[in-house]
């Protein structure tokens, strides 16, 4: 899925790649084991999401035609502690802009993303 070899700011910015676009996997389980249990999302409507919210949302874009491409700039990422990094991004997707936080944590060798949040910009 991910090279071992990269960077972990680039791996990260590699996961969130694949969640914004699930299709790029063969199998599901994967998607679903990016995500800890624990997971919560503050989403861009103001809307609270759980991890199997989440988890539908994304099986519901495997299943959809999304945008060909999107652009991922102003890429940072600050570790937080031995396990925690903080990822932040800025995202424009589909014709909509959102600036992106997230919160990845290492399990064993798996990260898993344990929080996010997507801000809508308005120009």
């Amino acid at each position: 899925m991910v090279a071992k070899f990269l960077s972990i700011p680039d791996t990260l910015q590699q996961l969130e790649t694949i969640l914004l676009n699930p299709r790029t996997i063969p199998d599901f389980k994967i998607v679903e084991n990016m995500i800890a249990e624990d997971f919560i999302e503050f989403g861009a409507s103001g809307k609270i999401y759980t991890k199997s919210q989440t988890v539908e949302i994304l099986k519901d874009r495997t299943a959809i035609e999304l945008p060909a491409s999107f652009d991922i700039s102003d890429f940072n990422c600050i570790k937080l502690n031995e396990e925690v990094y903080h990822i932040t991004y800025t995202l424009f997707y589909g014709g909509i802009l959102t600036r992106r936080s997230s919160l990845w944590k290492k399990f064993r060798d798996n990260w898993r993303l344990i929080f996010h949040q997507g801000t809508l910009v308005k120009e």
